[in-house]
């Protein structure tokens, strides 16, 4: 009895573990490819737009100080979140659903720290920028 409930255990670990693997690629790759997708667009367009990635809390396009400098600055930034977003997407899926369960601390801290420092990294660039454009 104690074996089959070890078993059960097990088994519901492994499918959180599994969902949270998948719901953190997917964070992962849509951070990557929408970061992109407001790169090309705001090279494209060169003007500000509705955007969740683009203004830090409680700033709109219509009271930005410097637009064109905004661009310029934001624009580099942008597209070093994104691309590190989809490399690590990519490199997390290939860990994932090629190489399985391989445990390393070394790989599981990696997992933890890489996107979190990004996201952290950009959130610091939207402090300095709402303070210096807004």
């Amino acid at each position: 009895m104690r074996i089959l409930a070890a078993a059960e255990q097990t088994d519901m670990f492994g499918a959180m573990t599994d969902t949270l693997d998948l719901v953190l690629l997917i964070i992962l790759l849509v951070v990557g490819i929408y970061g992109l997708y407001t790169v090309i667009r705001l090279k494209k367009e060169y003007m500000l737009f509705p955007n969740k990635f683009l203004y830090p809390t409680g700033c709109t396009p219509e009271t930005c100080l410097d637009e064109g400098g905004y661009i310029d600055y934001i624009i580099p930034k942008l597209t070093i979140l994104s691309v590190v977003s989809l490399i690590l997407g990519i490199a997390y899926g290939i860990r994932i659903y090629v190489f399985g369960d391989v445990q390393s601390f070394i790989i599981e801290l990696a997992t933890i720290l890489l996107p979190a420092g990004i996201l952290f990294w950009y959130a610091l660039i939207q402090n300095k920028v709402s303070k210096r454009f807004w």
